[in-house]
């Protein structure tokens, strides 16, 4: 994570959040006593999950969907993060019969893919939840861009770094890199050892 694009996006957005008046920050850790309601037609661009769209059926207010804005002109594609809490599935260690747990798994995972997903996708998201033929594509753009985190699904504090950093109005990435530097590379080292492990196995 530690890099100049990261140095400079941390500068960045710094100054989109504290200088001039461009942003309505809030605290991320109050976020639900302090944010702006999407529906009081004073939001330009709010950041929210897919899950937030059917509560937003009979606002009154127009909206529509866009994906997360690219980097700079070199990026290739638009990338969407899948939020960690619905991409993994953990057992316990002392789980019996695992690999007819994974046979299970495996197999309602195929079967949600087959019937559960496309039902959302062209019932519940694209009929209910939008209201115009833009937003649809513009969903397609954000579904082929998803991406999947292994740092931020085995999150040690580093995905949030960021956030704490500029939610503590400081701007130097790396002082505080630095700060945690080991930490991050003995936690993440235990995490790929287990992968290393499990694949040898």
């Amino acid at each position: 994570m530690y890099n100049e694009k990261s140095v400079r996006l941390v500068e960045t957005l710094y100054d989109i959040i504290y200088v001039g008046n461009n942003t309505y920050r809030f605290d991320y850790a109050n976020s639900l006593d302090t944010v702006i309601p999407i529906d009081q037609n004073r939001t330009f661009i709010q950041s929210l999950w897919l899950y937030d769209l059917p509560a937003m059926r009979s606002m009154e207010v127009d909206f529509g969907i866009i994906p997360y804005p690219k980097y700079d002109k070199q990026q290739g594609k638009y990338y969407t993060y899948a939020d960690a809490r619905g991409s993994v599935l953990a057992l316990p260690v002392n789980s019996p019969d695992v690999e007819k747990i994974g046979v299970i798994v495996e197999a309602l995972s195929a079967e949600s893919k087959r019937y559960v997903v496309p039902a959302y996708y062209d019932i519940a998201l694209t009929q209910k939840d939008i209201r115009d033929e833009e937003s649809r594509e513009m969903l397609d753009i954000i579904f082929a861009g998803r991406v999947y985190d292994i740092g931020y699904m085995f999150d040690s504090g580093l995905a949030w770094s960021i956030s704490i950093l500029l939610n503590e109005k400081k701007s130097d990435l790396t002082s505080s890199y630095e700060k945690n530097e080991a930490k991050y590379k003995k936690y993440y080292d235990g995490i790929l050892k287990t992968y290393q492990d499990a694949v040898q196995d």
